[in-house]
């Protein structure tokens, strides 16, 4: 995180949906937006909020950030914040992959982000099965050992963290006031933690917030 400029942060918010998708509203959506755009902020990304978009506009939006050059930039992060399935998000209008969004941005499509974090962050159910939380045992670091000047063939799915608000087949908790426990818990650790600790270890923090969270409810 060296580089001129911090990046672009895409936030897709979604609160409404068209009929035909009988889905119901999600009254989190303009609180989260809110934190997050506020949290990214204060990190020195260029944020750039959009509500309610139909996927061909997400694509155009998708595009136009995937073809332009970062070559002063130290990351990009894109957020979603939806409805979800087990393997499809909802944009306004109808269902889409996450693969079609994030593959826009790999090594051979984006070369100026390549070797540089590329940030996915989800919001969204994936099921129907309530999780109650889990404990967390720390994980040791590898190190490898490489020789600076010799020449590396980098795999163009590199340096992408994908961040999502649950696992497959689980719901996603959320407020209707305060917001969904996942983006309430990452803004919170971006806010105090985000300057000072590297993004896998706030995430570890972040999921300990969400898992407490859930235990505090099971409690109810």
């Amino acid at each position: 995180m060296n580089h001129k400029k911090r990046g672009v942060a895409l936030i897709f918010s979604h609160k409404t949906f068209e009929s035909s998708l009988k889905l119901d509203s999600r009254p989190t959506a303009d609180v989260d937006r809110q934190n997050l755009h506020r949290a990214l902020e204060q990190l020195n990304f260029k944020v750039k909020p959009f509500n309610d978009l139909s996927y061909n506009s997400i694509r155009k939006q998708i595009k136009a950030v995937a073809t332009a050059d970062h070559t002063d930039n130290d990351c990009i992060l894109i957020a979603i914040l939806t409805h979800g399935t087990n393997q499809c998000l909802y944009a306004r209008d109808t269902t889409y992959k996450l693969d079609s969004i994030w593959q826009e941005f790999t090594s051979d499509k984006c070369p100026s982000l390549a070797n540089k974090p590329k940030l996915f962050i989800i919001e969204a159910e994936r099921g129907n099965r309530r999780d109650a939380g889990v404990q967390l045992r720390p994980s040791r670091s590898i190190e490898t050992d490489s020789d600076s000047n010799s020449s590396y063939t980098l795999p163009i799915n590199a340096d992408f963290l994908f961040a999502y608000s649950t696992m497959q087949d689980y719901v996603s908790y959320s407020d209707s006031v305060t917001g969904s426990w996942f983006i309430q818990s990452l803004c919170a650790e971006l806010e105090t933690k985000g300057k000072s600790m590297d993004i896998l270890r706030i995430m570890t923090y972040v999921t300990q917030r969400v898992a407490i969270f859930e235990t505090y409810d099971d409690q109810q």
